[in-house]
Formats: C-alpha cells, sequence, structure tokens
C-alpha cells in the first residue's frame, strides 16, 4: 500500500534539491513521480473497466517528458505542490490520450458504414492508413482487426455512460448528437463536438425521433451487440414538461444551440469528475 503523503513529501524534497543545485542526478525524482501519478492515470483511462497496461505506460512517458522538458522549470509555488502539479500534467495528458482514442474510435465506425471494401479490404485499408505500412502477413492484419474491435469497445463504454445519464431526456439526445453523432457523420473533424450541426440536425424533429434516429444510425455502424435507451430515459421520456410529455416535444420550439452547449459542457465536466482522480 502507498503511503501517498510520504511520497509528496519526498517529491517535494528531491524537487528542492536539484532546484537548488544540491542534487544533479535526477533518475531517482522521477522514480518517485512515476509511482504518484500513476493512480491518477489509470482512473482516467480506464473508462469503465480496468486500465490497460499499455495505455498507463504511454500517457506516464508523455508525462514524464513535458515534465522533464517544461515542468521543471514552468513550475511556481501558487498553492499546489511540485507534485500536485506533475499530476495535474498527467491528468491532462491523459484526457488528451482518451480523446484522441474517442476520435479513432468514430473514424473506425464511419469507415466501416460508409464504403464498399469488404471486411478483409477494410482491415488492410486501416492498417496502412492508421501505419503507412505494406500489408504483408495475416498477423498485422489480425493485430489491426483486434485494435480496431478495442476501439469500438471502448466508444461502446463511453456511449453506455452518455446514455445512462439521470437528466432530461432532451439532455441526454442532445448531447447524443452534439459528442456522438457529429463525429461518426463527420469522422475526419478535429473537433470534439459541434453544437451547431446538432441543433441543425434536432430542430425540426420530436424528441423521440430524434432518439430513435440516434440509435438506428449508431447501431447499424457498430458489429458487436446493439445499444439501447434504459428505463431512467424510457420513464424521462413519457413524462410531462410544461403540459406536453417530453418524447413529443418539437426540439427547435423549446430548445436553443446555446442549450446544446451548455449540456454538452456540463456532461463534459461531469465525466472528467468521475473517471478523473488528482491528488492535492
Amino acid at each position: 500500500m502507498i503511503d501517498y503523503e510520504l511520497l509528496k513529501q519526498e517529491i517535494e524534497q528531491e524537487y528542492e534539491g536539484i532546484i537548488t543545485g544540491i542534487l544533479k542526478d535526477r533518475n531517482h525524482l522521477f522514480e518517485l513521480l512515476n509511482q504518484y501519478i500513476r493512480r491518477t492515470i489509470e482512473i482516467t483511462v480506464r473508462n469503465g473497466g480496468r486500465a490497460a497496461l499499455e495505455d498507463v505506460e504511454e500517457v506516464i512517458q508523455i508525462t514524464m517528458l513535458v515534465i522533464l522538458e517544461s515542468g521543471l522549470k514552468n513550475y511556481k509555488k501558487q498553492g499546489k505542490s511540485f507534485a500536485g502539479y506533475c499530476c495535474m500534467i498527467a491528468k491532462n495528458k491523459a484526457i488528451d490520450y482518451m480523446k484522441r482514442r474517442r476520435r479513432e474510435s468514430m473514424a473506425v465506425i464511419a469507415f466501416d458504414q460508409d464504403n464498399d471494401y469488404n471486411e478483409d479490404e477494410k482491415i488492410d485499408y486501416l492498417i496502412y492508413n492508421h501505419t503507412k505500412e505494406p500489408i504483408m502477413t495475416p498477423e498485422n492484419r489480425l493485430l489491426s482487426l483486434e485494435s480496431q474491435l478495442e476501439h469500438i469497445g471502448m466508444l461502446k463504454r463511453f456511449v453506455h455512460i452518455l446514455m445512462n445519464q439521470k437528466e432530461k431526456a432532451y439532455k441526454t439526445v442532445g448531447c447524443c448528437y452534439t459528442i456522438v453523432l457529429f463525429q461518426l457523420f463527420n469522422p475526419k473533424t478535429k473537433e470534439l463536438s459541434s453544437p451547431a450541426w446538432a441543433f441543425e440536425e434536432l430542430k425540426a424533429d420530436t424528441i423521440q425521433y430524434s432518439a430513435d434516429r440516434f440509435l438506428d444510425e449508431f447501431n447499424k455502424r457498430v458489429k458487436i451487440g446493439k445499444i439501447s435507451w434504459g428505463s431512467d430515459f424510457q420513464d424521462s421520456m413519457e413524462s410531462e414538461e410544461l403540459g406536453q410529455l417530453i418524447c413529443d416535444i418539437i426540439f427547435g420550439d423549446r430548445f436553443k444551440r446555446k442549450d446544446l452547449e451548455n449540456w454538452s459542457l456540463r456532461f463534459r465536466n461531469k465525466l472528467k469528475d468521475e473517471i478523473c482522480y488528482e491528488f492535492d
């Protein structure tokens, strides 16, 4: 069992020794930081399950490089310890890493739907476009397929969290369009969400129609199992608001693009609170 308070004190001592010139060797500091930030990274990249060791190690290496190149000299004592500062860097890098993985997942699913390639040709295309290496062996085709299935599994876990928010049904549908469907329809985009796009898609339709459409568009692109709305969502759809069933509300009659911006921002903040951990 790691005593993080003691570990934090050791990190502060090592940092002070390096900054003041008493210590020249930084290896021990990095060994201590490796232990200290690992928990934060594991929780951030686990996405509902156990974090993959290779993901954790990759984010640790990215974080350590940032600390080495800029963190040591840029840190300023403003109420946060050096250990906490490094933990903040680790969390941000882990979040960036997961965002990139989600974009890759979207691209895989969008490609799988919108072309006429057979299954082997799809895999070969993905191998080449991800690695720029020629396809020569059955082994690299299999490894690429496993990677794509992992991406799809990760995305499905993300969508499951999104769909099972205990929110009004129109907020959940709005987030699904703003964050997920936008990327499925625009796989080459670098944006993580688009309230403007989502509003144009939603404004003329009922919440029921838009909810059904989201399931249809997502499930026809995902070949492993299907997603569905949970009981909380269904109960919300059948509840009344201002004398009207939520399922019958025409989106544009009640809501504006700004609502989508606010809902998606709240969801992202809520998701970070649920899966991210930072030591003080």
